[in-house]
């Protein structure tokens, strides 16, 4: 009995682990499923030169939207020798991010969608009083016509100060489509089915190994 409650057990575990979010895939509140793994661009960062915020001179800002850079350590070599500011935001299914610039790190604040497609805000730590707070804001609209989920026309739209500083930015992907969500989901419910095949199929296992078990102990009784 001890088994078959300990195989259950590892076979709710292995159920869950298939069908866990990460922090680039998230379904809203009208049941609409969005899955972000795949908008990034084949360099794995996109370059975008607009104003930077903390000083009146043009910046480089080097966004991935979801996984690790493919060149990062190539990129932060590259920060290290540059005067103008540089900054890196990426997301993983770890929601770690890196920055180029010395201070605090940025963290993830929200996912939600929107009528056009999918807006992703990126929040820094810090005191709401510092002064280099940062909230970049990534609008995604949907792109039908996208190859492979990457995101194009990454545009600065306008930098400005409330408390932090906020940075916009646009873009288009087929990953902010709704009809290209809905076979993400279904891959998550076939996860989720899988698991609970995997489940019955393990219960099934130990009861006929517990019959088998049993039958050869009443077996050595009789022959006593």
């Amino acid at each position: 009995m001890k088994t078959i409650t300990g195989l259950i057990v590892l076979s709710i575990i292995f159920t869950f682990v298939l069908s866990r979010d990460d922090a680039c895939r998230f379904t809203t509140r009208s049941g609409v499923e969005y899955d972000l793994n795949g908008a990034e661009s084949s360099t794995g960062y996109y370059k975008i030169t607009g104003p930077d915020p903390f000083k009146s001179q043009q910046a480089t800002t080097y966004i991935n939207i979801c996984g690790p850079a493919k060149i990062e350590s190539a990129l932060l070599d590259e920060c290290s020798y540059k005067t103008s500011p540089y900054y890196l935001f990426r997301i993983d299914t770890q929601k770690k991010e890196v920055t180029c610039t010395s201070g605090s790190l940025p963290q993830i604040e929200y996912i939600y969608d929107t009528n056009k497609g999918v807006s992703i805000t990126y929040e820094p730590y810090g005191p709401a009083t510092d002064r280099n707070r940062m909230r970049i804001s990534i609008n995604l609209e949907c792109d039908e016509k996208a190859a492979n989920d990457q995101v194009t026309d990454l545009a600065h739209l306008s930098t400005s100060y409330s408390s932090v500083w906020n940075l916009e930015y646009t873009g288009k992907s087929k990953a902010a489509c709704k009809n290209q969500k809905d076979k993400n989901y279904g891959a998550i419910i076939g996860g989720v089915v899988g698991g609970v095949a995997f489940v019955v199929i393990l219960v099934a296992a130990a009861i006929i190994i517990g019959v088998v078990i049993h039958k050869r102990r009443e077996k050595s009784y009789q022959n006593l």
